[in-house]
C-alpha cells in the first residue's frame, strides 16, 4: 500500500500507520518517523524525531539506533579534533551503517 505509485494509496497507508502509531505500536511509530524523514510525505525533521523517540521509548532498537547515529558522529568528530586525527578519510575514518 505504501509503495503504490498512487498518491491516494500512499495517503491511505499513512493514515492507517498513523492510527496504529497513536495506538502504541512501535513499528508503526518507526515507519511514521521514516516517512517524515522524507519518504512518502513532506519532510519534517522535528516530527520525525518525535516519532523516533516514541518508538525508542517503546523499546524498538532501530529507532534507538537512528537517534544515536548523529550523536555518535558528533562525538567521534570531537574526539578526532582533540586528538588531531583526520575525519575526512584514511585509516581513522568512521563509517556508520544507516547514516
Amino acid at each position: 500500500l505504501l509503495q503504490s505509485p498512487s498518491k491516494t494509496d500512499s495517503q491511505a497507508g499513512f493514515k492507517i500507520l498513523l492510527d496504529l502509531a497513536n495506538d502504541g505500536y512501535p513499528a508503526a511509530m518507526w515507519r511514521i518517523a521514516v516517512m517524515y524523514s522524507g519518504y512518502a510525505t513532506r519532510k519534517d525533521d522535528r516530527e520525525a524525531i518525535v516519532w523516533f523517540r516514541r518508538a525508542a521509548d517503546k523499546g524498538l532498537g532501530a529507532a534507538m539506533s537512528r537517534l544515536a547515529t548523529p550523536i555518535a558522529r558528533r562525538t567521534f568528530r570531537s574526539w578526532a579534533r582533540r586528538n588531531r586525527f583526520s575525519t575526512s578519510g584514511g585509516v581513522f575514518r568512521l563509517t556508520l551503517i544507516g547514516a
